[in-house]
């Protein structure tokens, strides 16, 4: 067999079974908010990594961070090096959110996956997205703090260096999404007077 046509049977077989296992178990444990079984999480998790559908893997990572988030994080680790911005928001927000998970989570090996999206991600809002999560573990990894200020020093973009300045200088910082928000509330005020 030609190695296209392999590679090409392989991804068809990956597609088949993530997206028989979305439609059948996958949706029924999720709709009376059960368990997934062992075998659902290992085929949730290579649709995370695997199938050709950026929404789809978007929607594993999802999945795996409400269902099976403390079994997934090599698997959120490998997702932020996924080509699409989207995928690689879900998983910096799913490796680095406290919240979803059962156990603790484990700053030591969390942070170097948060810092090398802060200092290497094309994308400006996971980069932004990256200072606010650093910014939540400085307190227990002094390598969250280094990398907000190395950030703020000598990153490409702008924004990210007042982001990363603001949250290393003061140990907060405002989304740019929200100084907008928050601007355009006050002119709407200023202009009902």
């Amino acid at each position: 067999m030609p190695k296209d046509t392999h590679a090409s049977s392989v991804a068809s077989e990956v597609t088949r079974r993530v997206d028989a296992a979305l439609a059948g178990p996958v949706a029924k444990a999720m709709k009376r908010k059960r368990p997934l079984a062992v075998s659902d999480i290992e085929v949730v998790q290579l649709g995370a990594l695997e199938h050709p559908d950026p929404q789809v893997r978007r929607w594993c990572l999802f999945i795996l961070d409400h269902f099976a988030n403390d079994q997934s994080m090599e698997v959120f680790a490998k997702a932020l090096a996924d080509a699409e911005p989207l995928v690689r928001d879900l998983a910096l927000h799913s490796i680095a959110c406290e919240s979803c998970k059962q156990e603790e989570l484990c700053v030591v090996d969390t942070v170097p996956h948060v810092i090398q999206v802060l200092m290497s991600d094309s994308s400006v809002r996971l980069r932004i997205n990256a200072i606010s999560a650093l910014l939540r573990l400085a307190g227990r990894d002094g390598r969250a703090r280094e990398a907000l200020q190395a950030a703020a020093d000598s990153d490409a973009d702008p924004l990210v260096r007042k982001c990363a300045q603001d949250a290393a200088t003061s140990g907060y910082f405002v989304p740019p999404k929200k100084r907008y928000e928050r601007r355009q509330r006050r002119h709407a005020i200023a202009h009902r007077l």
